[in-house]
C-alpha cells in the first residue's frame, strides 16, 4: 500500500506499454479512417464505416463541407504532433472538430480491443490474462498497491492515490478494476464498488465510462455510428478543457496536495503541463518520471517545467528545501531514461513510501 498521498500523471507512453497508440502512432491511425475515395457515395469515403455512418446524423446537408474536412485532417497527421495540437490549432472549425473527435474515439476503441487488456465479456468468467503484462508498469504498481493490503481492509487500497490521465482510454481502471477482483477474491461488482473510492481524472475526457449504469461504454467495444457519436463528445479539446471543465478544479488540488508525483510516459508538453498549473503551493516533497528518448538537453528543460509547476505563483514550494542560511536547496526531480516499467523497477521502493 502506498503510504504518501501520490499523483500519477499519465500519458501515452503508459497506456503504450500494453498495446495502445503513443501520439504519432495515433495520428497515423486517424489519417486511415478519414482516407478518401472520392468515386463513390458517402457511406464508401472513409475508411471506417462506422464513421460514415455517424457522419450521417452530424452532417445535417453539409456533406461537402465534412468532406473536405476529413481530407484536410488526413494531409495534416504526418506533420501534427499530435491529434490534440491540432484540433486545437482548428478550434473554431466544427466539423474538424466533430470529425477528429469521431476518428479519436473509433481508433482508441479499437486499440482497446487489439491491447493486452481487453476480455471477451462473453463469458462473464473472462477475465484479463495477466501473465501477458509481467513485463510492464501495470504489474509493479499492483505490487506496491498490494503489499500489506488483507481482504479486510482492501477498501482502503487506494487512500492514498489518485491519477490524472492525459489519456482518452480506460487502461488503468480495466487493470485496476479486474486485478482486485482476482486478487482478493471479492468478486466484480465489490471490485467495481472499491474503484469507485479512486480518484481518476481525465482532462481531455475519454471514450465512455466502464461501469456507469446508465450507459456504459465496454473496454474496446465496437460501437455502432448512434453510440459512437454520444461517445466522441465526451472528448474535450484544449480550448473546451480549459473553457468548460468542472473536474480542473480536481486537477489543482490533488496536485497541490499531492507528497509525491508520479510522471509515467508524459511527454511534459507546455501546453498540459499548464493543465497541472494552478498558481498555488504544491505540497509534493519528491518527484519521479520517466523521460524515455529525451537527451540530456531536453531533461534538464523538463525539470524547469516540472520545478516551475511546482513553484508557480508562490515562489517556493516545499519541493524546495530551507536551509539554515534561509536559501533554498531544490530536491532534484528523478528522471529516468526508460520506460514506466523501468521505472517502477529502479523506484518502486520510493514510490511506495
Amino acid at each position: 500500500m502506498i503510504e504518501t498521498r501520490t499523483v500519477f500523471v499519465v500519458g501515452a507512453g503508459a497506456s503504450h506499454e500494453a498495446g495502445l497508440p503513443i501520439g504519432s502512432e495515433l495520428t497515423k491511425a486517424i489519417a486511415r479512417r478519414l482516407a478518401i475515395n472520392s468515386n463513390n457515395g458517402l457511406d464508401q469515403r472513409t475508411t471506417d464505416r462506422t464513421i460514415a455512418q455517424a457522419l450521417h446524423i452530424i452532417t445535417q446537408g453539409q456533406t461537402a463541407v465534412y468532406i473536405r474536412a476529413a481530407q484536410d485532417i488526413k494531409a495534416a497527421m504526418p506533420l501534427a504532433p499530435s491529434i490534440d495540437n491540432f484540433l486545437d490549432a482548428h478550434k473554431n472549425n466544427e466539423e474538424v472538430i466533430q470529425l477528429g473527435k469521431l476518428a479519436i474515439s473509433a481508433s482508441i476503441l479499437h486499440a482497446e480491443r487489439e491491447s493486452s487488456l481487453y476480455v471477451d465479456t462473453s463469458n462473464s468468467y473472462n477475465t484479463i490474462a495477466f501473465s501477458k503484462l509481467e513485463a510492464t508498469w501495470f504489474v509493479r504498481l499492483w505490487h506496491i498497491l498490494s503489499t500489506g493490503v488483507e481482504t479486510t481492509n482492501v477498501d482502503k487500497i487506494f487512500s492514498n492515490v489518485s491519477f490524472v490521465v492525459f489519456n482518452y482510454d480506460r487502461c488503468i481502471e480495466q487493470f485496476l478494476s479486474h486485478a482486485l477482483n482476482v486478487y482478493f477474491k471479492i468478486g466484480f461488482l465489490r471490485a467495481q464498488q472499491i474503484m469507485g473510492t479512486l480518484m481518476i481524472i481525465h482532462p481531455y475526457g475519454k471514450v465512455g465510462e466502464l461501469y456507469n449504469p446508465d450507459g456504459a461504454v465496454g473496454f474496446g467495444e465496437d460501437l455502432n455510428h448512434q453510440k459512437l457519436v454520444t461517445v466522441a463528445k465526451k472528448i474535450k479539446t484544449f480550448t473546451e478543457q480549459t473553457n468548460n471543465n468542472p473536474e480542473q478544479e480536481e486537477v489543482y488540488s490533488t496536485i497541490e496536495r499531492a507528497d509525491k508525483i508520479v510522471f509515467l510516459g508524459f511527454a511534459y508538453h507546455p501546453i498540459n503541463m499548464k493543465l497541472l498549473t494552478s498558481g498555488r503551493k504544491s505540497c509534493a516533497q519528491k518527484v519521479y518520471g520517466t523521460s524515455l528518448g529525451m537527451s540530456d538537453s531536453d531533461a534538464a528543460v523538463v525539470r524547469e517545467r516540472i520545478k516551475n509547476l511546482l513553484e508557480e505563483g508562490t515562489g517556493l514550494s516545499r519541493l524546495g528545501q530551507i536551509n539554515l542560511a534561509g536559501s533554498a536547496s531544490y530536491i532534484e526531480p528523478a528522471l529516468l531514461q526508460g520506460t514506466c516499467f523501468q521505472l517502477f523497477n529502479d523506484y518502486s521502493q520510493s514510490i511506495g513510501q
